[in-house]
């Protein structure tokens, strides 16, 4: 997702860019970017969010399982010590 929310980001910046005329000061185009940018966040912010709260149950899901597997790397440290005793 992240791959392409990239690249139409380009796409779409390129095309304001083109679309600006010759004349256009270095100010004048830095004010075009800028109303871009923000019609673009407020355009992208679902998917944003959506994204986002798909990376976190990922990422809770695999700091879930390391515990898990400490958990019982712990366990079995704890028996074989118990059974040396």
């Amino acid at each position: 997702m992240h791959t392409q929310s990239n690249t139409r980001f380009e796409e779409a910046k390129q095309s304001v860019l083109s679309s600006l005329p010759e004349s256009f000061t270095t100010l004048a185009r830095e004010r075009a970017l800028s109303e871009f940018y923000r019609k673009w966040v407020m355009q992208e912010s679902h998917r944003a969010e959506v994204y986002n709260a798909e990376w976190r149950k990922r990422n809770l899901e695999e700091i879930v399982s390391a515990v898990r597997i400490e958990w019982r790397n712990l366990q079995n440290r704890i028996a074989n010590f118990m059974a040396f005793i």
